[in-house]
């Protein structure tokens, strides 16, 4: 029997708190802890997207969040809360709305189970099935991997120095994933 749900839409964003915090979690338990954690963020670490997005979420059987992602639907680049990483590279289709994947993160307990995968799929399934053109995101070398076998292309590596404020030192890859890729 497994002991972790199926990701599916969150619903009750009462529990945003929840998945603010795991954030915190996360990144504290990773090779990045000084970038997200509860001495920098006590309540959890939000940013301006979280209300306007679509989150994912998964369970265990006590029913405690232990992984999540977000996609959020845009416009323009300039929404992205550090849009000096993307607006600083001519390379975007024109077709608009676009989706952002962000957000990902397990529980240190639950890694390494496939949870991760489950995250991407239902992501780039949502996209597909909704017809949206493109998608954008970063990822760290680790992830790179996983990412591209999903058909994500990598356009560019981010500058350590290109965004004062932004708080994902690992993040230094910048990705694109089209439409039409199949899963």
């Amino acid at each position: 029997m497994t002991t972790i749900k199926e990701p599916k839409i969150l619903t009750d964003i009462t529990r945003l708190d929840e998945i603010f915090r795991l954030r915190c979690l996360a990144w504290e338990n990773s090779p990045f802890p000084n970038s997200i954690n509860f001495t920098k963020y006590p309540n959890g670490f939000s940013d301006t997207l979280d209300d306007r997005s679509i989150h994912f979420y998964s369970t265990n059987l006590k029913g405690e969040i232990i992984g999540a992602a977000r996609l959020t639907t845009l416009n323009n680049l300039e929404d992205l809360p550090y849009p000096k990483i993307f607006t600083s590279f001519d390379i975007w289709p024109t077709e608009r709305p676009f989706l952002f994947y962000s957000r990902l993160v397990i529980h240190p307990e639950y890694r390494k189970q496939g949870l991760m995968q489950k995250f991407d799929y239902i992501r780039v399934k949502y996209q597909l099935d909704n017809l949206i053109a493109f998608s954008i995101a970063t990822a760290n070398k680790d992830r790179l991997g996983s990412l591209c076998s999903y058909g994500w292309k990598v356009l560019n590596e981010i500058p350590s120095d290109i965004e004062e404020n932004y708080s994902f030192k690992g993040t230094n890859h910048l990705l694109l994933h089209l439409k039409d890729i199949k899963l």
